[in-house]
Parts: structure tokens; C-alpha cells; sequence
């Protein structure tokens, strides 16, 4: 398997073996990654199907990157150039670490589909901290329709993994609006919200979300433990996420986990300002916090199925 996998890598102007010495973690995961079996979800072939309290009353579905386009179009196997180029059409904020730290492997993903691997060398940390390394990644994807949309499903299966070093904690990707908040920013509703997923020591899960209302510099821990991501192992994450009137504190936020729902959390007010509505995913992916004793302990990877987005 690892063979098979590796034998379809090609970065421009590098050879296999420098790729190696470039992405060395996923070659003791990898094997095991492909050959995990997947979340009831996935096992039904229908990975991009959220729970049924996920979905509900949602119509339309989106997936990211869109690999059966980048198929028939180029009758090639999917790369980050592909992904990067399906960002560009509506970029809220440039990407960054795809380049780096991410390959779209084909035989990684659940039950030998595509995945996106994601390297976090040792050290890495906020990709704004000025000396640490570069670790994971970061892109904004609003897909074209999404304006006006309240309610909203983002579902993909993550794989962390075995023995994954948690140390203080990290980013995972979550729905957002408007300009994305984040970094400590100050939120008062009117430009933007983000709620990405988080874990923390010992592998808790919560809902990192800069909403009105967050603690300075900060954002608001929502559900924190109310679950725990299991390593070595591919997982199914569904984020719902209702948005409040503007006036009123009705808002919603729900995270099933191998469709189990480990976290609902009502009474949010997450916008005060009814033209800012749900635009897409926010995929943050890096270790921290910004101080060094949030990094890396050793070097790790993380690896993604597709997104899905129902709307």
C-alpha cells in the first residue's frame, strides 16, 4: 500500500526520495491510514452525508475539492495546484502551508479514496509566529451560491494520527461568515464570524468560535470535552451551525461525531447584523495558540477526506 501510494506523488523538480525526507511522518501512518476502516457513514458510501439532524431541511450539497471535475477536465489525478485553483474563484483571504505541507494522495483517504495529508513538523506552531517553523495550513472556500445562506452542514472524516501528540491543543476546520475572524481580533457581529473545531489536551473536542460576546484577544471555547478525537482512526465530523436573528440570541451550533451528536449549544448570538450570513469553511489546520509551548512536540501529520457542504 505505501508503495502504490508514494509511486503516485510527483512535486515539480523533486524526486520521490526528496519528498520522502520532505514528508517522512506519513510514511509510518500511512498503511495504516488507508487501511482503517471507515465510519458507518463512509462504509455506506455515502461519505458526504451528514447525520440526519445535520442535513435536515438542507438541499443542496458542495464538495471540496471538487476531484471528479479536476478529472474530467484534465484526465489527471488531482494535486494542491488543482485544489488552490478551485479556491481562487471567490478567495476570501490568500492560503497558505498548501504548498508546504499538504499532498492529495490517492489511496490515503477512506477505504483506499483520495486524501488530503497535512504535515505539522516539529515546532510548528501559528503560521504568524516569526521564527517557528511552518506547520498544517490555512484557506478560506465559499462556494459560488452560498450568499444569503442561515443554516448550514460541513461534513468530512479526519484521521489523526496513532498516538497524535495533542500537547495544549490546535485548529481543525469549521463553518464562518463575513471576513472569518480570527487571531485574537475583536468581533462585534457586523463583519464576520468563524466557529472552527479545536482540540485540546487528551484529544477534547470543542467549538473554537469568535463570536459577540468572546473573551479578549480569544475566542469563545464552546462544549469544551464534550467529546474526544480518537486516533488512528478515520472519523466522521458534522458541524451544523444556525444563525440567530440579529436582534435576538437563537443561534445554534451542533457537532455530531461519527454520528453521534456530542454538542448542541443554543441561545448563541453569533451575528448581530442579518446581511452577515454563512459563506463556507474556514480549514485552519496548525498547533496553537501563538507562544511556543503550544507547538508541535514531534513532527505529526493529519489527513482529510473531502469536504462536504450542505446549504
Amino acid at each position: 500500500m505505501i508503495r502504490s501510494v508514494l509511486a503516485r506523488l510527483r512535486v515539480p523538480g523533486c524526486a520521490n526520495t526528496a519528498l520522502l525526507r520532505f514528508f517522512p511522518i506519513i510514511l509510518f501512518g500511512i498503511g495504516a491510514v488507508a487501511s482503517t476502516a471507515a465510519s458507518a457513514s463512509f462504509a455506506r458510501g455515502d461519505w458526504g452525508r451528514g447525520p440526519a439532524g445535520c442535513v435536515a431541511g438542507l438541499d443542496s450539497v458542495t464538495r471540496f475539492p471538487d476531484l471528479d471535475a479536476v478529472r474530467r477536465a484534465n484526465n489527471t489525478s488531482p494535486s494542491i495546484a488543482h485544489l488552490i485553483g478551485q479556491l481562487e474563484p471567490r478567495p476570501v483571504k490568500r492560503p497558505w502551508g498548501l504548498r508546504e505541507n499538504a499532498r492529495l494522495l490517492q489511496g490515503l483517504g477512506p477505504r483506499g479514496g483520495t486524501g488530503l495529508a497535512v504535515a505539522l513538523p516539529k515546532g510548528s506552531i501559528n503560521p504568524r509566529h516569526p521564527t517557528a517553523p511552518l506547520g498544517g495550513m490555512g484557506w478560506r472556500w465559499r462556494p459560488n451560491g452560498a450568499d444569503g445562506v442561515r443554516s448550514a452542514c460541513l461534513v468530512y472524516h479526519l484521521y489523526l494520527q496513532r498516538g497524535f501528540a495533542f500537547a495544549r491543543g490546535g485548529k481543525l476546520p469549521g463553518l464562518f461568515g463575513g471576513d472569518a475572524p480570527a487571531g485574537g481580533r475583536s468581533v462585534d457581529g457586523r463583519s464576520g464570524f468563524s466557529t472552527r473545531l479545536m482540540w485540546r489536551r487528551g484529544g477534547r473536542g470543542e467549538v473554537y468560535a469568535y463570536i459577540p460576546g468572546h473573551p479578549a484577544r480569544r475566542g469563545r471555547s464552546i462544549g469544551r470535552g464534550a467529546w474526544t478525537f480518537q486516533t488512528g482512526a478515520w472519523v466522521q465530523v458534522a458541524q451544523r451551525v444556525d444563525l440567530n436573528n440579529a436582534s435576538a440570541s437563537d443561534g445554534r451550533i451542533r457537532v455530531w461525531i461519527d454520528g453521534a451528536l456530542r454538542l448542541d449549544a443554543a441561545g448563541l448570538a453569533l451575528v448581530r447584523d442579518a446581511s452577515v450570513t454563512i459563506d463556507g469553511i474556514m480549514a485552519d489546520v496548525f498547533y496553537g495558540g501563538k507562544s511556543m509551548p503550544w507547538s508541535a512536540p514531534r513532527r505529526t501529520f493529519v489527513a482529510f477526506s473531502p469536504f462536504a457542504l450542505h446549504r
